[in-house]
């Protein structure tokens, strides 16, 4: 077990209180019936946003890979009449200031 991994534990008596009586490796050995070992989760990373232009890219590529999958020797015309019945979708429309 990694060294991270080992350091998140916390060693609770059962009686329900938030005050941990050992943590690390010690809550491991301390450890007995009666007792709680929590394992801490680790902090949520923030989500990921990436930008209009970079979405409607995605979209764009995306849709060409699925026709090009899907109907090889349309693709292209199929490609074209998507993007034209949908511009806001995989173009954006631009914002006003």
């Amino acid at each position: 077990m990694r060294r991270e991994h080992v350091e998140r534990y916390r060693l609770y008596d059962c009686d329900g209180s938030d005050t941990p009586l050992a943590t690390g490796q010690a809550a491991l050995d301390r450890w007995r019936p009666g007792l709680t070992v929590r394992w801490l989760l680790p902090p949520e990373k923030p989500v990921r946003r990436i930008s209009r232009q970079a979405r409607h890219r995605l979209r764009r590529r995306r849709l060409r890979k699925r026709l090009e999958r899907q109907a090889p020797l349309f693709a292209r015309e199929l490609e074209r009449q998507a993007l034209a019945a949908r511009p806001d979708y995989y173009y954006g429309t631009p914002t006003k200031r």
